[in-house]
């Protein structure tokens, strides 16, 4: 499956399994590649039910984490984590969404 995305005005279909993590900014959204970001027409909540097959979970209230980019994760305060990509990067983990995400991990990985 490809989304349709664009950067500095040139449209791109992007391969849902190259995205590491799509974040959603003052109404926008945008698709977070190894080394480039685009923008999407699409809403956060869109994305979401698109792509939940794919291994995409909620992790906040504006950011959807592809479970196959995690590296690891570690415990913060007040019960949230943080995921380390495999590029390095790190995201937060809301509280409210480490059921998701464990939940993910469990469907098809081991812990």
């Amino acid at each position: 499956m490809q989304i349709k995305c664009d950067s500095e005005g040139t449209e791109k279909m992007i391969n849902v399994l190259d995205i590491y993590y799509i974040e959603s900014v003052d109404k926008k959204t945008y698709v977070y590649l190894e080394s480039g970001v685009y923008h999407s027409q699409y809403r956060l909540y869109q994305l979401k039910d698109k792509l939940h097959e794919y291994g995409f979970v909620q992790i906040s209230k504006s950011c959807l984490l592809n479970i196959d980019i995690l590296e690891s994760m570690r415990p913060l305060f007040n019960s949230r984590m943080e995921a380390t990509l495999k590029n390095g990067e790190k995201l937060n983990i809301n509280r409210n969404y480490l059921n998701e995400v464990k939940n993910a991990l469990r469907r098809d990985r081991v812990l």
